[in-house]
């Protein structure tokens, strides 16, 4: 279902709130399962845009509910060894958030002979991010599973933590996805308000959730283009603070 029109930052609040008065209960994979009550993981593959992430983070404090941001050491979209991302991965972080691992098992596969080492190579993944940002990582989820073939790996655990695509979950629960900016599946709001399931899992990804109703392509569009301005800005920032002539500056229209 094309309903891209869900997903703006106002309505995710309205969905959070839903949730709660259906009697959801929001856990993290590290978390006891409970079959016989009415839960919730809440998930986010931080895929391209942290700023969005961070957005999304607060909503949900604000609610006093916690979820799992998954961040990617190989986003095109950020770079977890910049400072900005740094601080931002810190407010979530702040906020009470856990943190997983995106795990893109393509770029695995193209320094690996075979896949004796894949999860040698992941876990040294998590524990650099834990050194950096001083938190346990408790979960991974894995970059486009279908594309990479990975639903294969569906042990309860992958690289020591919790795997978001293990047999037990995806039997136990309901899984909701806003994958290239639609509903893949059912419509999150259409199942929370069914009441048919007891479990679910919501996969969101940050991008798509947006202040502005837009198409999926326009909103991944305009994250790209406003990361380049302000990455532009920055460096203007950069060369002011270090007293340096930025030339041709005057000819930059923003």
């Amino acid at each position: 279902m094309n309903d891209f029109t869900d997903f703006t930052l106002e309505n995710y609040k309205i969905l959070l709130k839903l949730c709660k008065k259906n009697g959801y209960k929001f856990i993290g994979y590290n978390d006891n399962i409970m079959l016989d009550e009415k839960q919730i993981l809440l998930r986010h593959d931080v895929d391209y845009s942290m700023r969005r992430a961070v957005k999304l983070a607060e909503i949900e404090s604000e609610e006093e509910i916690k979820s799992t941001y998954f961040i990617f050491s190989h986003s095109e979209g950020y770079n977890l060894y910049e400072t900005a991302t740094s601080q931002m991965v810190k407010r979530i972080i702040s906020l009470g958030h856990n943190i997983g691992l995106h795990v893109d098992y393509g770029f695995i596969r193209m320094i690996l002979k075979d896949n004796s080492s894949a999860e040698e190579i992941v876990r040294k993944e998590i524990d650099e991010i834990q050194k950096i940002y001083g938190v346990n990582v408790t979960a991974c989820s894995f970059h486009h599973p279908e594309d990479q073939n990975v639903l294969n790996l569906c042990n309860m655990k992958f690289a020591e933590v919790y795997n978001a695509y293990s047999d037990y979950i995806l039997k136990h629960f309901k899984y909701c996805s806003d994958s290239n900016g639609y509903s893949r599946f059912d419509r999150l709001e259409d199942v929370i308000k069914t009441g048919n399931y007891k479990k679910i899992q919501i996969l969101l990804h940050p991008v798509w959730w947006t202040e502005l109703i837009s198409s999926p392509a326009e909103r991944i569009y305009n994250y790209y283009t406003d990361e380049a301005k302000l990455k532009y800005l920055m460096y203007c920032d950069d060369m002011k603070r270090c007293e340096r002539i930025n030339i041709g500056e005057d000819k930059i229209i923003l």
